[in-house]
């Protein structure tokens, strides 16, 4: 079997464009608003209420702009309004991943649909249902690939249980006592399906050649920018109590679930090209 085959059904640049703007909007008929003679101590007063960095503004039942939440401002929110321009915009069509890259300038951004205002986004949106899928099936595929190439790096369980030898102490710890909890329940895969993601990378990294492709793919290195603590933002992204709304720490993961997903998937399709034996084991 082809080891890039089970990959191509979880490519990431499809998951990084199935969650869209228009699954994790505000409607805009949901959504704190003010009118251009509304007292800013008021706007003021009610967005801080609600925790809110802004809010739009409407005229005759049309957006017109947005107001910050700002003391000591007096007057109208009118005499305030940020107007409207591209910078405030986003389509409802734009994949979650790039939405990233806009809510770094603005904490609000309103939604275009069919050349109308339908809805705002913020960075609490991020911490919606679809937002989180988004995320974790990043997650997902960057596993599979690495699972994968392991699996092929190392075919026999000889040869994987030498590949954990890289790990701490406590990892390889923790990876026995579930390898004996699996097996005592006849549920044991094989060692990489035991491993957490940061154990898969800290593997991986051990290939030069993975490791050259995705320190290029993300611009720094490896031991330093790449491997540890991806395993943090997993769990965070699996509880949702845990708020997603540090745009910059988002981004920078998902800039290395990205790096680290093409390097093992470019490294897979080297080995197979060079005929390499391959069995394809699923993942839990």
């Amino acid at each position: 079997m082809n080891p890039a085959h089970g990959l191509r059904d979880v490519r990431l640049g499809e998951i990084s464009s199935a969650v869209q703007v228009r699954h994790i909007e505000t409607p805009l008929s949901r959504a704190t608003s003010f009118n251009l003679e509304t007292p800013m101590i008021k706007a003021t007063s009610v967005m801080s209420s609600q925790g809110f960095d802004a809010a739009p503004v409407q005229q005759g039942g049309r957006v017109v702009g947005i107001i910050d939440n700002a003391e000591n401002k007096r007057g109208a929110v009118g005499d305030h309004i940020r107007s409207l321009w591209p910078g405030l915009l986003v389509t409802a069509n734009t994949p979650v991943s790039v939405l990233l890259e806009f809510l770094q300038h603005e904490p609000l951004l309103l939604v275009m649909e069919h050349q109308e205002v339908t809805g705002l986004v913020t960075p609490a949106d991020l911490n919606s249902a679809a937002a989180r899928s988004h995320f974790y099936l990043q997650f997902a595929a960057l596993e599979i690939a690495l699972s994968n190439l392991l699996r092929q790096l190392h075919p026999d369980q000889r040869a994987q249980d030498s590949a954990v030898s890289c790990l701490s102490q406590t990892r390889r710890d923790t990876y026995e006592r579930l390898k004996r909890q699996l097996i005592a329940k006849d549920q044991y895969l094989d060692t990489f399906a035991c491993l957490s993601v940061d154990d898969l990378v800290r593997i991986a990294g051990n290939d030069s050649e993975f490791r050259e492709v995705a320190q290029n793919a993300y611009g720094g290195s490896f031991s330093k920018h790449l491997a540890g603590k991806l395993q943090d933002a997993r769990n965070d992204l699996m509880h949702a109590s845990r708020t997603l709304s540090d745009v910059p720490a988002l981004i920078k993961t998902r800039d290395r679930v990205r790096a680290l997903t093409e390097a093992a998937e470019q490294r897979l399709e080297a080995l197979s090209s060079v005929g390499l034996r391959y069995d394809e084991s699923p993942v839990v």
